[in-house]
């Protein structure tokens, strides 16, 4: 068998980038661990080596000489002294620095992967937007809604009875609601966790539709509104992502742009909500995105 010097090196390179950050934190811990160890090992020599150096001195200082020979004196005990330190920490002080590097290192390898993938997110968010935009173009708000929600029109077979007791056969159109992936990350239950739920189902509804207007009237009227306004205005926690997520307003768009996830008709949760079932509703915020780089600069007066 031919061995493909080549081929393992572009696969040694690959595996190389993908993993050397993770390899060069592992080994800088590792290295810092062990240049601690090997200091905490070699302090007691080190101590000793300055009690030396401590007699040496007090001995000079006794001796019947000129104050020249006894700063000579001191200066070549200074010199050992420091020599033998030297080499004492050399070893832990280089693998300490070697290892700080290699988690610099690192970190910026990691900076770098992170920048990459932020990039390729807001492409992908981009992307996505236009598609949106340009399936609203082309089919309107209404068949997007059914898009999204995976709304199919199929025909089915009935028996009905006639006036005169007759069975027969009528095709109808009726509109189905496919299974959908799971919910999206910007989710809340509005329950008894939450400071304006009541038991009252049909309150409920009346308020969540009230902040829904709200919500949407204050988006038209700044141009933009971030994820923390809407759980803020809701009563939830706001969140670090709710700074750079949210809605950008289109003046082309649907009147409502700010959905709470109340049109989800196809989960059956949203049907007991709107029917007075029950009054709890898990919200799943329509969020556009991420709009950081959307929003207004700051502008000195």
């Amino acid at each position: 068998m031919k061995f493909n010097f080549n081929s393992v090196k572009s696969t040694a390179l690959k595996y190389a980038e993908k993993y050397m950050p993770t390899v060069l934190i592992v080994g800088g811990i590792v290295g810092v661990a062990y240049s601690a160890y090997k200091a905490a090992e070699v302090t007691p020599e080190a101590k000793e080596v300055v009690e030396e150096f401590k007699e040496e001195r007090e001995a000079i200082e006794t001796k019947d000489i000129s104050e020249e020979e006894k700063r000579e004196e001191v200066i070549s005990v200074y010199k050992t002294t420091g020599s033998e330190l030297i080499k004492l920490y050399a070893k832990p002080v280089v693998v300490g620095a070697f290892s700080v590097a290699m988690i610099f290192v690192s970190h910026g390898m990691l900076t770098k992967q992170v920048a990459t993938l932020t990039t390729a997110c807001a492409s992908l968010d981009t992307m996505y937007k236009n598609y949106r935009k340009n399936v609203i173009d082309k089919y309107g708000t209404e068949e997007d809604f059914r898009l999204r929600n995976n709304i199919k029109t199929v025909e089915v077979e009935e028996t009905e009875t006639t006036e005169k007791g007759r069975k027969k056969k009528v095709k109808k159109e009726i509109e189905t609601i496919e299974s959908l992936p799971e919910y999206s990350p910007f989710t809340r239950f509005f329950d008894e966790s939450n400071p304006n739920f009541t038991k009252d189902a049909s309150y409920n509804k009346w308020w969540l539709g009230k902040q829904q207007e709200y919500l949407n009237q204050r988006l038209r009227g700044q141009g933009y509104l971030l994820l923390n306004d809407v759980l803020d205005t809701l009563g939830y926690k706001t969140c670090r992502e709710g700074c750079v997520y949210g809605w950008i307003w289109d003046p082309d768009g649907v009147e409502w742009q700010v959905d709470l996830g109340m049109r989800d008709i196809h989960r059956p949760n949203v049907q007991n909500f709107i029917n007075g079932y029950e009054p709890v509703l898990l919200l799943d915020f329509n969020v556009q995105g991420l709009i950081y780089n959307d929003l207004p600069k700051f502008a000195a007066i």
